[in-house]
């Protein structure tokens, strides 16, 4: 993956699946900015204040480490600093914004996965967020300073159109993602529950009917058999019967066989191997999916 940092004044276009870091300002001048509501602020105990996340991510303890280290910097090199520490960690699924919190801005953006408020010293504020689409519009510039961003969209100025990466988590009823054991891409490769983590092994993307590994290549969801406890596994995408899905109430059918994507007796560990089963309407046999 290439990233390219950009300031100032430039229009940017991103391509979905590839990631850029860019860097904020434009040409609008600064502002006064309205006060913040007291009650957004961190505490003094807590200096990095997490409002949304999933702590599997390892987001929130990367950004208290990358607080801790770089609190001490100018304003614009502590947002650098959290722009290019954070963004390649999403592996180019979601959208980053690190914003002071008392510039003057207005957005619609959606499908937050990460929130947090950071107090970098006394009476100066970031939010950091990450997210899927949506468009922002900052009124007070000031440079790196007062933002930054890293992701896929359109940028003019003040205002970037953030731009959803096509994909998704399959996440079951327990919370837990699919996942492609070890991410190795291979014939057979097994497909499991995992905590969700927001790797490439978990990405998947709806094409018709099959469910490709949307960041290993040309791999799919595959039923290897037509009875409760055949697998199922990573194949090639050869737009077979076997690697074609229907999704209906919440279940996974596989148009081959009839048959349900199963979790095991409803285990819940991580590793546990996803199987095929006669579809019984269970929460072990319930999924959300991505909508492409």
């Amino acid at each position: 993956m290439t990233t390219t940092a950009v300031r100032r004044g430039a229009r940017i276009t991103l391509l979905a699946c590839t990631a850029l870091a860019l860097g904020a300002g434009g040409v609008l001048p600064a502002q006064a900015a309205p006060a913040r509501p007291a009650a957004a602020h961190a505490t003094a105990d807590d200096e990095v204040n997490i409002t949304q996340g999933q702590p599997v991510w390892g987001l929130d303890q990367r950004l208290r480490d990358l607080h801790q280290q770089n609190k001490s910097k100018s304003r614009g090199d502590y947002v650098q600093s959290l722009v290019n520490g954070l963004g390649p960690s999403l592996n180019g699924h979601y959208n980053l914004l690190v914003t002071v919190s008392d510039a003057r801005f207005t957005h619609n953006l959606t499908g937050f996965r990460f929130r947090a408020l950071v107090r970098k010293s006394s009476g100066v504020y970031y939010n950091i967020w990450v997210f899927e689409s949506g468009d922002f519009q900052l009124q007070s510039d000031g440079g790196w300073s007062n933002w930054g961003f890293y992701g896929h969209g359109n940028r003019s100025g003040g205002n970037v159109s953030f731009q959803r990466v096509p994909g998704g988590e399959i996440q079951g009823e327990d919370g837990k993602c699919l996942d492609v054991a070890g991410s190795r891409a291979e014939n057979g490769r097994a497909i499991q529950t995992y905590d969700c983590n927001n790797t490439n092994a978990q990405w998947w993307r709806r094409e018709g009917s099959a469910l490709r590994a949307g960041d290993l290549g040309n791999w799919c969801l595959d039923a290897a058999g037509a009875s409760t406890g055949a697998q199922a596994q990573l194949w090639v995408c050869n737009g077979t019967p076997p690697q074609q899905w229907s999704y209906e109430s919440g279940q996974l059918r596989n148009a081959q066989w009839g048959y349900c994507l199963d979790v095991p007796n409803g285990n819940t560990s991580n590793g546990s191997r996803l199987q095929m089963s006669a579809c019984d309407g269970s929460d072990r046999q319930r999924f959300t999916i991505p909508g492409d």
